[in-house]
């Protein structure tokens, strides 16, 4: 029998989080409350001195928790890696709530696989968990990701710069009628 994949949840709410280990019959589980906590988490997982790989093969990761949010444990992972501790880029899943420009960032440069939104739907979770255990690409996967991020983006920027132009005709049709 195959090992049940390791994966490492990291959410501050412990309701979402027993929610979301519920959806998770097939895999290993740890969970960390905030970034600081996954970090040793991940440190004590990890083999030949934190050079070699690491147990945890995929985290689940809010991004607004206390002490340490998601963002900051996405750098500090990512610093991490670049020192070699592990052989491969860790696949990170955001779970949020929120729509931010900081998950946009994120999710642009290649940081993430995935985000889902919350409430997370069981059908979504385990979809994705098949791509990145299968052997389908994850790359490919983060790619999608950056890119749904990339026309988000221009999505903003087209509406504010909508809302600029209609703020410039309104200034300017106002300072003609007061020259009138």
């Amino acid at each position: 029998m195959k090992d049940k994949p390791l994966i490492l949840l990291v959410e501050d709410e412990a309701v979402v989080a027993k929610n979301v280990l519920r959806m998770l019959p097939n895999y290993q589980t740890l969970w960390a409350k905030n970034g600081r906590e996954a970090l040793s988490i991940l440190k004590k997982n990890s083999s030949l001195l934190g050079l070699g790989h690491n147990k945890i093969k995929c985290i689940l990761l809010d991004l607004r928790m206390p002490e340490m949010d998601g963002v900051q444990f996405l750098k500090e992972l990512r610093k991490m890696e670049d020192r070699k501790i592990f052989t491969r880029p860790m696949p990170v899943v955001f779970l949020t709530a929120y729509e931010d420009d900081e998950k946009w960032a994120s999710a642009i440069s290649g940081n993430i696989v995935k985000y889902i939104q919350k409430p997370v739907s069981q059908e979504k979770l385990n979809g994705t968990l098949e791509v990145i255990f299968g052997n389908y690409n994850t790359q490919a996967l983060a790619e999608v990701t950056r890119q749904e991020g990339l026309k988000k983006r221009e999505s903003y920027a087209g509406n504010a710069e909508a809302e600029v132009e209609t703020h410039l005709k309104f200034t300017r049709k106002t300072k003609l009628l007061m020259l009138v």
